[in-house]
């Protein structure tokens, strides 16, 4: 892939929201990338990156995040290529029916197979991911889904802990979590996890996942890069919602259709009173 990089600074309100003045300023970089439906067609599309993201860049234009890395992404894209929509997803949505606005949040978004399912229940869609591969594939998965139009989806390359800043209070009806808060450093989870109820409308509903301690991603990972919490943590951590589904999975599993790893994670769907 090819891609020229356009730099614009502006001032730059929430995302999720319109007007309001900040101190903030973002960079927009304008892509030119390989249509995947035209080989010799070229598509521009404009990636909106906070100024702070920049620092945060290597030298591919990438975030890293610790205990996901590059080469973990990658394996990842490869194991999951075809996968449906997560089960949990598919089950907040089916609790979400109702719900206002309908906007959802997804965090951590990958290759854009719950972007789809969220644009197909009638979700406008805020996502982003800290890779821009990850938006590469989303972006491609959702113009193959929708043949080429333009539904109501805005992606964005950051971290959780980028983003949480800029949720918008109250502004999604459904937020999906998927898999992905426990790569929040343990020293900005409190402020994070705050942050994303915060977003969550009356009557929304999350989709989550949490890791236990014995998660093989958890044990193996580098002091203070993952986060990981025990039944009663996650009890506490949601004492504020209605729980509609939780299930603890502590055993061996693949990772999509990739290798084996041992599995803790307590999959949450929860509705905020």
């Amino acid at each position: 892939m090819t891609r020229a990089w356009e730099i614009t600074s502006m001032p730059m309100p929430p995302f999720g929201g319109s007007g309001g003045a900040r101190n903030d300023f973002l960079v927009r970089l304008s892509v030119t990338r390989d249509c995947h439906r035209c080989p010799s067609s070229r598509i521009r599309e404009d990636v909106r990156v906070h100024w702070a993201y920049l620092a945060r860049m290597d030298s591919a234009h990438k975030y890293t995040v610790s205990a996901f890395d590059s080469k973990r992404c990658a394996e990842f894209l490869s194991g999951t290529a075809g996968a449906p929509p997560r089960r949990e997803l598919l089950m907040g949505i089916a609790h979400a029916e109702s719900v206002a606005p309908r906007r959802a949040l997804d965090i951590g978004c990958g290759p854009g197979k719950e972007i789809v399912a969220l644009l197909q229940a009638g979700f406008d869609v805020v996502a982003f991911d800290p890779y821009q591969d990850m938006l590469d594939r989303a972006r491609s998965t959702v113009d193959c889904a929708f043949d080429g139009q333009r539904p109501a989806l805005e992606l964005h390359l950051a971290t959780l802990e980028d983003f949480a800043q800029r949720i918008e209070p109250h502004g999604f009806g459904l937020v999906h979590a998927g898999f992905v808060l426990p790569f929040v450093l343990p020293q900005s989870f409190p402020e994070v996890f705050a942050r994303v109820l915060e977003g969550i409308a009356p009557g929304g509903v999350l989709v989550a996942q949490f890791f236990g301690p014995d998660d093989e991603f958890v044990r193996n990972a580098a002091p203070n890069t993952m986060t990981s919490q025990g039944e009663e943590e996650v009890s506490r951590l949601l004492s504020g919602l209605d729980i509609l589904h939780r299930e603890e999975v502590n055993r061996a599993g693949a990772v999509g259709r990739g290798v084996n790893k041992w599995w803790h994670v307590h999959h949450v769907i929860a509705r905020m009173r």
